[in-house]
């Protein structure tokens, strides 16, 4: 049994960096250097280029650019700042090769989301009240080499209190809270209780109602401090199809629910292209509508609203990059894992409207992202 580490948790000060226009482009010299582990850049701002891009909504816009990420999540919180998190693993602050203990929940945050300054790391595997579990059940996967790992971490704020959810590899996937976004944090629901939730992620409805869904389709109703289940888990999907395998989220345009869904574009693990769907129901728990297309390369991609009310998604590398012209010339686009993002994340605009029958639209604005490949086996209008 791994005995349990104390690992101290370096939050960086909350202060806002008010010369963000005296950095250079890209990740700044100045560190966030812990007691032991990976230091990180402080900070992070575009080009003159990208904030053009930015203003103007209608080209993709690469953040982080050279950071190792995954499941990027960007979250705009009732404080007018924007969050960001996502999968590190062994690469976050104060993170080393082989260290699941220190693995953790690497939060920045940003007032116009060009200029980005990290706050520091609230939670970290080793503060699992049941740790010793996570790490014995690591142990007997062959994934890693038996390390455990933290997956698709968001983060959200209702009714004052703030909360973080991630999975694992191990079948546990676990719930925070706090009170602002630095925390301290504590565990509101053990890893044992809570279970395999893969890729968890939270809703509050207009009534209060509060919702968590998981996988691609799972969704139960949760107290309203989150700290318990209310009733059992139903499923919801589309009606023609199955939506996907993973990174499910939840918004609600007008009155309809939308509700995400992650697939590869063949059906085939690691295959084509990682994309999303939706799926939308007058009610939450269902019917829900057929699959239909929002993106390509936007697989586990998060929507959210710029301080100008317009829409974006969140988008990362998932199998092998190359320019968008050189994919679209080969004969194949199905033999292997494609991705239309280099490195770092994504911003993808997109605008999101109800047509005349009230029906949800999406339009993502950049090419690159917006039509299916040829590889794609469903056909949509």
């Amino acid at each position: 049994m791994f005995n349990k580490i104390l690992v101290k948790t370096w939050l960086i000060s909350a202060a806002v960096c008010t010369s963000f226009n005296s950095l250079a482009a890209g990740f700044s010299a100045e560190k966030v250097v812990p007691k032991q582990g990976n230091s990180v850049a402080k900070y992070y701002s575009l080009d003159a280029s990208e904030r053009l891009d930015l203003k103007n909504h209608d080209k993709a816009v690469n953040i982080f650019k050279g950071m190792w990420l995954r499941d990027p999540y960007i979250y705009k919180g009732p404080d007018g700042y924007f969050y960001y998190t996502g999968t590190r693993l062994d690469r976050i602050l104060g993170g080393a090769k082989y260290d699941h203990a220190n693995e953790g929940v690497e939060i920045w945050r940003s007032k116009n989301l060009a200029d980005w300054e990290l706050l520091g790391v609230p939670v970290r595997l080793s503060m699992l009240s049941e740790f010793d579990d996570l790490v014995e059940r690591a142990s007997k996967k062959p994934h890693n080499e038996g390390k455990a790992l933290l997956w698709a971490p968001e983060i959200h704020s209702f009714d004052g209190k703030w909360y973080i959810t991630h999975t694992t590899n191990s079948q546990r996937a676990a719930l925070w809270v706090a009170n602002n976004p630095e925390g301290p944090y504590k565990e509101l629901i053990g890893i044992g209780k809570f279970g395999h939730r893969h890729d968890p992620t939270l809703y509050q409805d207009d009534d209060g109602r509060n919702y968590l869904l998981y996988r691609a389709t799972d969704i139960i109703e949760m107290k309203k401090d989150f700290s318990g289940f209310i009733g059992n888990k139903q499923e919801i999907k589309p009606s023609d199809r199955k939506i996907g395998h993973e990174g499910t989220y939840m918004i609600k345009v007008g009155k309809k629910y939308v509700v995400f869904g992650t697939a590869w574009s063949t059906d085939k693990m690691r295959h084509g292209t990682y994309n999303l769907y939706y799926t939308t129901s007058d009610n939450i728990m269902g019917p829900y509508s057929e699959r239909k297309w929002v993106g390509r390369f936007l697989g586990h991609g998060t929507p959210f609203k710029d301080n100008q009310g317009r829409w974006w998604m969140t988008a990362f590398t998932n199998g092998k990059y190359l320019e968008y012209d050189t994919l679209m010339a080969q004969d194949t686009q199905a033999d292997k894992a494609y991705t239309g993002t280099k490195n770092g994340a994504m911003l993808v605009p997109m605008d999101i409207s109800t047509d005349e029958k009230g029906e949800v639209r999406f339009k993502v604005k950049d090419y690159r992202f917006a039509t299916p490949g040829p590889e794609e086996v469903q056909s949509f209008n």
